[in-house]
C-alpha cells in the first residue's frame, strides 16, 4: 500500500508538468491578432457577362470605377448621355467580395404629358464592400437613343466566396 500512495504524487506531478508543457508550446506559436478569416478570395474579379444591353439599339457605357474600402458602402448614381438617354440595361465588372443592388429607378416625368420631352432616367446603387480588403465596381449602362422598354432588367450582383474550402489553411 506504501508503494501506491508514493506512486500518486509522482504521476500527478508527471500529468501537471505534461500539462504545462503543451501549454507553454501553444502559448509561444504566434497568432496573428488582426487577421480576419473570410470565404472571399480579394483579388477575384467577375468580368462583365454583357447583361447591360437586352434591346436594340444599345449602347454600353462605362462608368468610371469605384473603389470601396473594406467593410464600407457607397450610394452610386448613374445616368445615360444626351445621344442614347433611355436606361435599358446594366452590368458590372467587380471584386467578389464587392455587392451591388439597384435601387429604384427614378423616371422624372416632364410636368406637360402632351409636350413631347426627353425623361431624365437614372439609376441608383447601393454598393457594399463585405470583405477585409478594398475592392472595386465598375458599372456599365446599356443605354438606347428610342424609348424602349427593357424586358428585364438585373436587380443585383455579387460573387459567391470562392475560398470556402480554404479557412484554416495557410
Amino acid at each position: 500500500m506504501q508503494a501506491g500512495i508514493t506512486d500518486r504524487p509522482s504521476r500527478l506531478l508527471s500529468v501537471a508538468i505534461a500539462t504545462f508543457g503543451l501549454a507553454a508550446i501553444f502559448a509561444s506559436a504566434p497568432i496573428e491578432s488582426n487577421a480576419q478569416p473570410t470565404f472571399f478570395n480579394t483579388t477575384r474579379v467577375l468580368k462583365r457577362l454583357g447583361n447591360e444591353c437586352g434591346v436594340r439599339p444599345c449602347q454600353v457605357v462605362a462608368q468610371r470605377q469605384e473603389r470601396i474600402a473594406a467593410g464600407q458602402g457607397k450610394l452610386l448614381n448613374y445616368k445615360c448621355p444626351p445621344r442614347a438617354p433611355h436606361l435599358v440595361g446594366w452590368d458590372t465588372e467587380q471584386h467578389e467580395h464587392i455587392q451591388i443592388q439597384a435601387l429604384q429607378k427614378v423616371q422624372a416625368d416632364p410636368p406637360y404629358h402632351h409636350i413631347p420631352q426627353p425623361r431624365d432616367e437614372r439609376l441608383f446603387f447601393a454598393a457594399q464592400n463585405q470583405g477585409p480588403a478594398v475592392g472595386a465596381v465598375t458599372v456599365f449602362l446599356g443605354c438606347s437613343s428610342r424609348n424602349v422598354s427593357p424586358v428585364s432588367m438585373m436587380e443585383q450582383r455579387g460573387g459567391l466566396p470562392s475560398k470556402t474550402g480554404q479557412l484554416g489553411r495557410p
